[in-house]
């Protein structure tokens, strides 16, 4: 009998994976590096700030030209897939990802300037 639960114990993982190790939103809240397109050089600064009495979030992402533009948000705790939304004064990106189960970077695509279109990764900083 054993066998059984055993067995029985591992299916259910299996056909549930996340649901064990859902992530909260609060954990992706904080400081972010975002890098495009898997290039190092072409990296910006974001921060984000969930806010657990509608599940959206907030935040600033700083563009090349130095700019702090606002992000709103949206993250999917069964799945683990993140949107947000950077609106600068002349344009702005959309992005969809996931996060890692760790909370500590967050792989996706990304729309912006109307036609273009790439990867990104989000790398969370380390508080110190």
């Amino acid at each position: 009998m054993s066998k059984t639960v055993i067995c029985l114990i591992a299916l259910l993982a299996l056909i549930f994976p996340g649901s064990a190790f859902c992530l909260h939103g609060n954990q992706l809240s904080g400081s972010w590096t975002v890098t495009w397109a898997n290039d190092a050089k072409n990296q910006n600064a974001m921060s984000l700030t969930y806010k657990d009495d509608d599940g959206s979030f907030s935040g600033a992402y700083i563009n090349d030209s130095k700019e702090s533009c606002p992000v709103s948000g949206s993250f999917a705790r069964t799945t683990s897939h993140l949107t947000l939304l950077v609106k600068c004064s002349t344009w702005e990106i959309e992005m969809e990802g996931t996060a890692s189960s760790d909370a500590k970077s967050v792989k996706g695509s990304y729309r912006a300037y109307g036609d273009a279109a790439g990867t990104f990764t989000m790398t969370k900083q380390d508080k110190r």
